[in-house]
């Protein structure tokens, strides 16, 4: 079942936490994923320590507007061959937990990384010896979040380590945390062999995990140039009722959070996804 309707916050521009939940539910939008160093002017980059007032200041700003923080993004590598980078990443996305009960948020989340440290595609990433370095990681997360009584959501990139729903189903199972949900956005698991099956892609996923999907990312694409290509809302060849049926057929309260949105075009988007 559909829980809310947001954006990336960062889509928006990067502005004070109060302008910025303001901003957002001025255009009818319910919740947002909140990349700090992307969408907060007062903090320049993810490993900038935070205190806890500027933390309660930030979520004071979107509760008062009651604007939801669904995701708090914390996307870097947890996977790189470089360990001394693997691990300040880690200690930045365990501060992010800390951080999310401060915000009254739900979820940190990720994309599942690459073994080359700039995140750039690797050759080796869909082999067991990538998922086995990513899988250390997020184990190491999750007993950390655990503790805190924090969730952590992972999303599955198909140019990443965690590549398809299979794989992502088999993270879940070894994985064995009440404390993991998913962040599934279908245009990630799309590649020119699979994209003119997203919504076979979309049934898979819920079939093998529906129950940890609380968040939706939405966005459309097109195939120009034999590649998937990422494109405004409604100008690809994404069908939302299709995709939002999904949403409705769940069981789960699910936020579905616009990503790559024109800001300028949201009243339209909103409602054909109602």
């Amino acid at each position: 079942m559909l829980q809310s309707i947001g954006i990336r916050a960062h889509d928006f521009g990067k502005m004070s936490s109060d302008k910025l939940a303001r901003v957002t539910k001025e255009n009818g939008l319910g919740s947002v994923q909140l990349a700090l160093a992307k969408a907060i002017e007062e903090i320049e980059s993810p490993d900038q320590d935070l205190s806890e007032d500027q933390v309660l200041r930030i979520g004071k700003s979107f509760e008062d507007q009651e604007v939801l923080i669904s995701v708090l993004g914390c996307y870097l590598n947890y996977a790189g061959l470089d360990a001394g980078l693997r691990q300040g990443n880690l200690s930045v996305f365990k501060n992010h937990v800390d951080y999310l009960p401060l915000l009254k948020g739900k979820v940190v989340g990720t994309e599942t990384g690459s073994l080359n440290n700039d995140y750039s595609w690797h050759p080796d990433n869909h082999t067991d010896r990538a998922y086995i370095a990513f899988a250390k990681s997020l184990e190491e997360i999750l007993t950390y979040a655990q503790d805190k009584k924090v969730m952590v959501a992972v999303e599955p990139v198909f140019n990443h380590i965690i590549y398809s729903n299979k794989v992502l189903k088999r993270l879940i199972d070894d994985m064995q945390s009440d404390y993991l949900d998913v962040i599934l956005d279908p245009v990630n698991l799309l590649h020119m062999g699979n994209h003119d099956q997203v919504y076979d892609v979309m049934e898979e996923a819920f079939y093998l995990y529906g129950d940890r999907i609380h968040t939706l990312h939405v966005k459309d694409y097109n195939t120009k140039n034999n590649r998937i290509n990422e494109i405004p809302h409604g100008h690809g060849l994404m069908d939302y009722r299709k995709m939002m049926d999904f949403v409705g057929k769940s069981k789960e309260a699910i936020d579905v959070l616009l990503e790559n949105a024109d800001v300028n075009t949201l009243e339209e988007v909103i409602g054909s996804l109602r």
